[in-house]
């Protein structure tokens, strides 16, 4: 009888051990999904931001194309979606700029590198923000910029 008990036990035991362990992957598997930066999710996210208190979105564009558009949060969370921006080569990326101060002295302000073929970004941003801008740029970003905007557009 006690052989029997033994048994039944390691044989719940090692249920127990399965159902964990599955559970740990599902976890896992979800938190890689939070963040990843995929353009779901940052498509995602920039539609709820759209929707809350505050928001202030600017279209970025060249000529008349919409290239990306930009919604920022007051607490200075913005997210960025790509409507038309082209692959660029591997050894150029795609650089956001919030512009801030006034109109007579604007100062651009790196929000990040985004890489050759972004699907979407978020970043944070500190301070009054007038308009973001987009420049073609070496890989890897610099710290200013010396290229015109590839696309701009003021918040509104």
């Amino acid at each position: 009888r006690a052989t029997w008990i033994a048994s039944a036990v390691a044989a719940a035991a090692a249920v127990v051990a399965l159902v964990l362990a599955v559970q740990v992957v599902a976890l896992n598997d979800d938190l890689d999904d939070a963040q990843d930066p995929s353009s779901e999710n940052v498509a995602a996210e920039f539609d709820r931001a759209m929707e809350m208190d505050g928001a202030r979105e600017a279209a970025l564009t060249s000529g008349d194309n919409v290239m990306a558009r930009v919604v920022v949060l007051p607490d200075g969370t913005g997210y960025l979606v790509n409507d038309a921006l082209a692959p660029l080569q591997e050894d150029q990326a795609y650089q956001l700029w919030a512009v801030v101060g006034d109109e007579s002295e604007p100062r651009l302000i790196s929000a990040g590198v985004l890489g050759p073929d972004p699907a979407g970004s978020s970043f944070m941003i500190d301070g009054p923000v007038n308009a973001f801008a987009l420049t073609v740029e070496e890989a890897g970003g610099v710290e200013q910029s010396e290229q015109e905007p590839y696309a701009a557009g003021a918040l509104a």
